[in-house]
């Protein structure tokens, strides 16, 4: 994932927190990780396992490429 991409996952995962009011650190219980291994995710430092990316997108009720991949198009249109 190139710079952009990582600037792009780390600005949704922040609107999505505080969207809800949230701190790093109740984000972090909920995900059951330490609040300083969930700031490096949200910074960009360190990438989820899919598990964890998976859980991340549940407590935020988004589809996990809304977070990782932004709003690409999921359209299947001349794919055969």
């Amino acid at each position: 994932m190139g710079v952009a991409g990582r600037t792009d996952k780390r600005k949704r995962l922040i609107d999505l927190r505080i969207s809800r009011g949230w701190t790093q650190r109740q984000v972090a219980e909920r995900l059951g990780v330490t609040d300083t291994y969930y700031g490096m995710i949200e910074s960009g430092i360190r990438t989820p396992r899919l598990v964890l990316g998976l859980r991340i997108a549940d407590i935020f009720g988004v589809r996990p490429d809304e977070i990782f991949f932004g709003d690409k198009p999921t359209s299947t249109d001349g794919i055969e």
